[in-house]
Parts: C-alpha cells; sequence; structure tokens
C-alpha cells in the first residue's frame, strides 16, 4: 500500500514523508465494503519514520536523471542506501523562490526593507477621499514596504481624479522583469500594472492597521508574485538535464533554509527503496540514468 502524502514539518527544518505513521492503512472499495485495515509494509514504515534535513540532501549521491522529470540519488547510511528521488521542477522553483525572496529584500540603516525601483514620470492612482486622508499617516511603513508616494491636491484648475496619488517608487519585485533591474534604475509606469501597485498599497495599509510591521513575512501580494515567478520559468519535466547540471542543481537545493518543497508546497523530495551495500555501488556512475 502507498505511503501516506507527505507533509512538512511544523519547525521547518525538516521533512518527514509522513508526520505519525499509522500502524494500518484502510482500503477504499467503489462498492462503499469495508474490506478493513491493511497493514504497511515493513519498507513503507520505515519511509514513514524518516526524517529528512538540509543535511540529509548534502549527502545525498547523484545518480542521474529519470525519465527527464526526476534526478536519482543515493543516501548512504550504515547499514544500507536509500534511493531518492528529487522531483526536478520542484527543486529549481524552490532554488529559484529563495533567490527571488533575498533580492526582493535590502538591509537600509539596519532596517530590512523592499528593494525599492523608482517610477519616472510618476505612476498616477486615483484613490478615495477616506484613502487620501489615511495615506500621510502610513508614509513611514510604506517606505519600508519600498512605496514612496506624494498627494495631489486638487485645486480650481485640477483636470485629474477628485484624489490622487503620485507614485514616485515601489517595490522592485511588483515590476515585470525585475530581475533585469539594477541599482538605480527608473521603471516608466506603462511597465507597471497599476491594479498590482493600488491593491499593494491598500492591502499593506489594513496589515498596518491591524498592527502589522516590517516586510518579514513578506507581504502576500509579494510572496504570490515571488512564487509565480518561481514557477514560470523554473526547470520543466521534460527538461534534459546532464550529470553535472544534475549535481549542480541537487547542491543548491541543499543550501536552501527550506529544501523539502517548492513554492507551492509539492514536496521536493521522495525516498523510494532500500538497497543493500552491496547494490549500491553498483549504481554509481557519471551516466545518467535511462
Amino acid at each position: 500500500a502507498p505511503a501516506p502524502a507527505p507533509v512538512i514539518a511544523p519547525s521547518t527544518t525538516e521533512y518527514r514523508p509522513t508526520a505519525t505513521p499509522p500502524p494500518s492503512q484502510p482500503i477504499a472499495c467503489p462498492s462503499g465494503e469495508d474490506r478493513g485495515p491493511v497493514e504497511l509494509s515493513p519498507l513503507s514504515r520505515e519511509i514513514a519514520s524518516m526524517r529528512f534535513t538540509r543535511a540529509t540532501i548534502a549527502a545525498l549521491q547523484v545518480l542521474g536523471q529519470v525519465d527527464r522529470k526526476f534526478i536519482a540519488c543515493l543516501l548512504p547510511r550504515d547499514e544500507d542506501s536509500m534511493l531518492v528521488l528529487i522531483d526536478q521542477h520542484a527543486a529549481h522553483e524552490r532554488i529559484r523562490l529563495e533567490r527571488l525572496q533575498a533580492d526582493a529584500v535590502a538591509l537600509v540603516e539596519g532596517e530590512q526593507r523592499l528593494r525599492m525601483c523608482q517610477v519616472s514620470p510618476p505612476l498616477e492612482l486615483a484613490i478615495t477621499d477616506v484613502e487620501f486622508a489615511q495615506l500621510p499617516t502610513a508614509r513611514a511603513s510604506l517606505a519600508v514596504s519600498g512605496v514612496r508616494f506624494t498627494l495631489d491636491h486638487p485645486g480650481s484648475d485640477w483636470t485629474g481624479p477628485r484624489f490622487a496619488a503620485s507614485v514616485h517608487a515601489v517595490p522592485a519585485a511588483l515590476v515585470p522583469g525585475e530581475a533585469d533591474l539594477y541599482p538605480g534604475d527608473k521603471v516608466h509606469p506603462s511597465q507597471l500594472d497599476a491594479t498590482t501597485i493600488y491593491q499593494f498599497i491598500k492591502d499593506e495599509m489594513d496589515r498596518f492597521a491591524q498592527g502589522g510591521r516590517g516586510v518579514i513575512p513578506l507581504p502576500h501580494t509579494v510572496r504570490e508574485i515571488l512564487n509565480s515567478r518561481a514557477c514560470r520559468y523554473a526547470i520543466k519535466f521534460g527538461h534534459t538535464l546532464t550529470h553535472e547540471q544534475c549535481g549542480a542543481l541537487v547542491t543548491a537545493l541543499a543550501q536552501c533554509n527550506l529544501p523539502f518543497q517548492c513554492a507551492h508546497g509539492r514536496p521536493s523530495v521522495a525516498p523510494l527503496l532500500r538497497l543493500s551495500r552491496e547494490a549500491a555501488p553498483a549504481l554509481l556512475g557519471p551516466t545518467a540514468v535511462s
């Protein structure tokens, strides 16, 4: 019988194929008839009790790519070895996500802030009269979140929205293609999604009103954008990898803070079966697994 679905341990420092291995597992019958529990095999019980840490992933010996989807590895142990598969898409997505997250934050005068990108000319946003009144009180907090703005006070000759904000800087993470930006670069308003910027400011205002401060953890809008960006440009199933590329991917995965799952929670590592000490060495070699 298959092992239960994997979970991530609450500490986020280890991965277990299942949180608490059950002694048995019921059979799901189309007829609805209960045929009683099925005992897990000794191997299933062993896999269910395994714990993976970053050190575990660092200890993996790469065999090669399987079906252009997975990276087969050996995990040496005292008495035997365990065959482990790494999901190449989930692994690369996690690597990309943590790099994007690191790039999204800058240390300014000892304080972590969202990395800021200047907007020139400013992006004009129509806002409500309530927002017009509230924004000045959030100016310092929004600056930490990567937003700088001025308010446009309508005069007798004003032809724009009744209440408006001129946005002079936004979080670099909200700029499409922000990976190509260099410090000091400016973006044109046409490069931005005004709706996303407005919603980000609104969400941050709500967060401040509820006592939220700082940018760790990252604001929800930023997290969602980075998750999507990490997935979109990650290695896909069907992408051929050399043995060296497989090794580089596993090495980079072991350096991640949370290497056990992709940006959307899909496990990146799966133990498969136990190999004897005599059988394991025969699998090691420079060629990919077919």
